[in-house]
């Protein structure tokens, strides 16, 4: 089970500005592509993502739910269900064996975490999502015990 209290209104919150145009008289909303790391925290240890900063990275923060479980997929990754598809036209899929990292599987509706080199291709399109900033070799045994969270650089 993976815990991300309150993290959906913190990130909605650090990507969007409202600005004020007096030239026009509107109020203009943008979203902002803040850098994000993700770190994926263990009873014993940390492990830091850093998330591309793209819209399909902006887009997975934003709409992070308050709760995934993550289930064990072979001996490489961690996978779970996202509640909504994220858009993917504008991107382009994985080439070659997945590396460690943050994926996207639009197929399957789901994130994959990649925490060791795959010996075989994925049998579905993976998008990165973001690229660890650490070894995520020490996750292959805490499936249950991992807790995400998220800090944003200005």
């Amino acid at each position: 089970m993976v815990a991300a209290k309150d993290l959906l209104m913190f990130v909605k919150a650090a990507v969007t500005t409202i600005e004020y145009d007096s030239y026009c008289n509107v109020i203009k909303v943008r979203m902002v592509m803040a850098m994000a790391t993700i770190t994926l925290k263990t009873g014993q240890a940390a492990y830091r993502i850093q998330m591309k900063s793209n819209a399909l990275s902006q887009s997975f923060l934003r709409q992070l739910p308050e709760q995934l479980d993550l289930y064990v997929g072979e001996d490489t990754h961690y996978w779970g269900y996202l509640p909504n598809k994220l858009a993917v036209a504008q991107h382009q899929p994985l080439k070659g064996l997945p590396v460690p990292g943050l994926y996207y599987v639009p197929q399957l509706q789901t994130i994959t975490i990649y925490y060791r080199k795959s010996t075989i291709f994925a049998p579905n399109d993976l998008y990165l999502l973001g690229e660890p900033l650490d070894q995520l070799e020490g996750l292959a045994v805490h499936a249950n015990e991992v807790a995400i969270t998220v800090g944003f650089k200005a």
